[in-house]
């Protein structure tokens, strides 16, 4: 049995039976809950991604009864089967069209016409040091490795599939932020605070120019061109805005996590009416 100690400090047993101790059908149920209902919103994608992660993960930490325990398939399968039965009842070939075409057809064929080259999801960026390793005997942590997981398998996944578009990473960005704060907590202090900051002011100065610019590059209808004058215009300000005061409060973690947060809170708000002229 491997024995941590938890965020309260109480020790979490891990063993290889499969969980923490006699609660661990609870887990299992929840996660297979979820991921019927993530089934029945995206598709086979909603089972394949979640698993992708938990079972090298699992794997590792040789407890990978954990994630078979049977009430929790069986619950997936009564949330999910009759859907899927109704469905294939009313649409004749909708389990071809869901496993072929948007299946098995988008990730190893160019016949959705969404191709792109194998870097197109890969950005450039790192994790150093602190939060990763722990200092005593440079061993990684089991919960930095499910969060790395969570980013680089997907990563992968999507990059070699054929069909690519950039909302496909969107499952990454939970992962990507809560190693951010694992690191930045274990440091006591936000890393790379001072590139940040600059990366906001750049980001708001491109987004001031963007209004002069995008009408030459591509063709914009008349409305969305009006409206996008305001929405960049706010945004650059409160990126700028948040990159000073980042390189100001640099030091206080909780203060620049809200201010790198502060850009993209901003967006539904700032862009309401950018997305009612989209729309």
């Amino acid at each position: 049995r491997d024995v941590e100690q938890g965020s309260g400090g109480e020790p979490i047993t891990d063993s290889g039976s499969g969980g923490h101790g006699n609660a661990s059908w609870h887990w299992s149920a929840i996660a297979w809950a979820a991921i019927a209902f993530a089934v029945l919103t995206k598709g086979p994608i909603g089972l394949a991604l979640p698993l992708m992660v938990a079972i090298p993960y699992a794997l590792w930490r040789r407890a990978g009864r954990v994630l078979w325990e049977p009430v929790g398939p069986l619950l997936f399968a009564a949330l999910a089967l009759p859907w899927v039965m109704l469905m294939s009842q009313r649409v004749p070939h909708f389990l071809a069209y869901a496993l072929g075409t948007e299946t098995v057809g988008r990730l190893l064929t160019p016949a959705l016409g969404r191709t792109g080259p194998w870097w197109y999801f890969l950005a450039l960026g790192g994790v150093r040091g602190a939060g990763i390793w722990r200092r005593e005997n440079r061993t990684i942590e089991p919960y930095t490795v499910f969060l790395l997981l969570w980013i680089l398998v997907p990563l992968a996944f999507f990059s070699l599939s054929e069909s690519k578009r950039p909302q496909y990473v969107l499952p990454l960005v939970s992962g990507i932020g809560l190693l951010v704060a694992h690191v930045g907590h274990a440091r006591g202090r936000m890393a790379g605070a001072k590139s940040a900051a600059v990366g906001l002011v750049l980001m708001g100065l491109v987004l001031a120019a963007a209004p002069h610019v995008l009408p030459r590059l591509t063709r914009i209808s008349a409305d969305i061109r009006h409206a996008m004058g305001p929405a960049a215009l706010a945004l650059a300000i409160v990126s700028m805005a948040a990159g000073l005061l980042l390189w100001w409060l640099r030091e206080r973690y909780d203060t620049a996590l809200l201010l790198l947060a502060l850009p993209t809170a901003a967006v539904p708000i700032a862009g309401t009416g950018l997305m009612r002229a989209i729309g």
